[in-house]
């Protein structure tokens, strides 16, 4: 194809695109304006959020050291990098406790009022309890004047009926708001005393836990220092003082030799007894008397002419 052919045919095709594009615009044009707003407007919150948080001062960036930094000048920029961090931490931590502490005191107030106006509906009914059961014998003389008397001969008419039963009605009412309300006075009678008796043994049993706690650990406290201090036994202590006597024991056991006796006894005292029941015994056998023995009668003189010669 010629250039000029193609240079020719060029804007009709051209035109043909741009009609096509002038019928689709209004259209396309329509859906994103939709999706625009439709993406505005879930993400307000969002802009407000990044909006808030932009307002923030941005951190510094963490230090690096550089090629010829040293090693003081670095660590000098850590510090106050660090000291920056510990600084904004704070202020955040105090803005949490502050936003914490106002929902806690909206929270507090909130339910004070609720509580307050409680309170308020209580009284409200319980003055009108108090008002009925001081009136009661005027409205019960009222009631009962509606009530129908029965006549012989004579039925009662329908308003008279109809007065009849709400004078019950009404008499039933009255008897049970004054029954609820005795009850209730009664309930919030006891409910009162068993808080306050539950108080004060909670109370006395929190002092009696600390009480025993405080000697619990004095009691620790003397075991550490009694197992830290090192042993410094005295000669004459209970400790040295039985087992010098534990050895006498043995040291007489082995003595007697009869091992054998000693097995039944149960307690110190019954084996001492023991001991001294055979010492006794050998010291009065009549082997263990004590003998005298004779020497021969030495004379010297005998010996005065040893150098003389026997003839």
């Amino acid at each position: 194809m010629p250039a000029g052919q193609a240079t020719e045919q060029q804007p009709r095709r051209s035109k043909r695109i741009a009609d096509c594009q002038q019928q689709q615009q209004p259209a396309v044009r329509q859906q994103l304006q939709t999706s625009t707003q439709m993406a505005i407007t879930p993400n307000s919150g969002t802009s407000s959020e990044t909006s808030t948080s932009s307002n923030a001062e941005p951190l510094p960036v963490c230090p690096v050291q550089g090629p010829n930094e040293s090693i003081t000048d670095y660590l000098q920029r850590a510090q106050t990098y660090t000291a920056t961090l510990t600084l904004a931490k704070e202020r955040q931590d105090a803005a949490e406790a502050d936003k914490q502490r106002l929902a806690a005191e909206a929270a507090a107030q909130a339910q004070r009022q609720a509580e307050a106006e409680q309170l308020a509906a209580d009284k409200l009914n319980a003055d009108s309890a108090d008002l009925l059961i001081a009136q009661h014998d005027q409205w019960a003389a009222v009631l009962n004047g509606m009530r129908y008397v029965p006549v012989a001969g004579a039925e009662p008419t329908a308003v008279q009926q109809e007065r009849h039963n709400l004078a019950d009605i009404l008499l039933c009412t009255m008897r049970a708001v004054i029954w609820n309300s005795t009850m209730g006075d009664l309930h919030s009678r006891s409910t009162r005393q068993l808080q306050h008796d539950l108080s004060h043994n909670v109370k006395t049993l929190a002092a009696a836990i600390k009480v025993a706690d405080s000697q619990l650990q004095k009691m620790d406290t003397r075991i550490a220092a009694l197992e830290a201090r090192p042993s410094q036994a005295a000669p004459g202590c209970t400790t040295d003082t039985a087992k010098q006597l534990n050895e006498r024991i043995d040291h007489v056991v082995n003595l007697i030799g009869e091992l054998g006796d000693f097995t039944s006894s149960a307690t110190i005292s019954s084996t001492v007894a023991a001991i001294k029941t055979d010492i006794t015994k050998l010291q009065t056998r009549p082997d263990a008397a004590t003998k005298n023995y004779k020497i021969p009668h030495f004379n010297i003189n005998k010996f005065d002419d040893y150098n003389k010669t026997t003839p």
